[in-house]
Formats: C-alpha cells, structure tokens, sequence
C-alpha cells in the first residue's frame, strides 16, 4: 500500500465515521425548541427577567418552589390566614382574648371600629383583611386597643374581617 492511498483512506474514514454527528441550525443565531434536547435549557442559560408572569401557567408555582419567609405584603392573600383563636403564651406572655369579627360591608359603605382591650390589658397586633381590592382599609393602634376604618368603594357587599390580640402587661 502506497502513501497517497494511505492517506486517502485515512480521510475517508475520517469523514464516514463524522458525518451527521455536527448539525447546523436553520436559521442563523435562531434556536427552536426541535433544536433543543428535552430538559435541555437550564437556569443559566435564561436572560434576566425572561420569564414572566404571562409565560407561566396558572397554578404551577406551589409552596415547594417558593423559598421559606420570601414572599410579603402584596404577595399574601391575607383573607386566607388563620389567627390564632385560643389562649396560650406568645413570646412569655399570655394572650388574653383575640377578639376578631368578619363583617359584611354593603357597596359605598364604611365602617369605623374602635377595640379596646380590657383593663391591664395591651394590644400587641392587629390585622383587617378584606374579600376584595376595592375595599380601603386601614388600620391603627390607639392607647387601650386598635381602630379599623373600611370604605367598600365596589358595587357588590364585601365581606372583612379584623382581628385584635391583646395581652397581659405593658
């Protein structure tokens, strides 16, 4: 065997056993999700802010996806929390009582309520949620209790819902 068909060979060979293994895509810079192997695309390779809230579907974030204590304020949908009805000690003090009313307030109403806790008795939170987003609340500490204020700017009766925790001590 010569050189040149050594050479020849080696070649060939070369590029039976390569062809097919190297794919081009159809367009130029353009990937489609046929191009991409399934699982293919990972955390890293998502441009910041790529995925938004239209990209994802209803429902397909659950608690295990969301980190422990990362979501606040607008992120809650308070109406579905639960306070704590019974006594018992918080932080080495006592709740006394956790006087809590659920209200229905018709269209274009208000409401101001003032809670007082009894006496030697000191309100240590307070919470007002309501049914709906039109509904304007508002809520503050007095000097023996809590106000709530709630104007239903809907044309629809709401419901809400307020709840004082009061405890023994200053």
């Amino acid at each position: 065997m010569n050189l040149k068909s050594a050479v020849f060979g080696t070649t060939f060979l070369v590029v039976l056993l390569t062809a097919g293994t190297a794919q081009s895509l159809s367009d130029s810079n353009t990937v489609h999700s046929d191009d991409i192997v399934d699982l293919g695309v990972k955390t890293v390779d998502l441009g910041t802010n790529s995925v938004t809230r239209s990209k994802v579907s209803d429902n397909a974030i659950a608690s295990p996806e969301v980190l422990n204590n990362s979501l606040t304020g607008a992120d809650i949908n308070e109406s579905t929390l639960t306070l704590p009805r019974s006594s018992g000690p918080v932080n080495g003090r006592e709740i006394i009582s956790n006087l809590a009313e659920d209200t229905s307030l018709g269209s274009g109403s208000s409401f101001l309520r003032a809670v007082t806790c009894p006496s030697g008795k000191v309100a240590v939170g307070a919470s007002i949620t309501s049914s709906s987003v039109g509904v304007h609340l508002l809520d503050y500490p007095t000097n023996s209790g809590w106000s709530f204020q709630a104007t239903n700017n809907t044309d629809t009766a709401q419901d809400v819902h307020w709840a004082v925790v009061c405890v023994n001590g200053s």
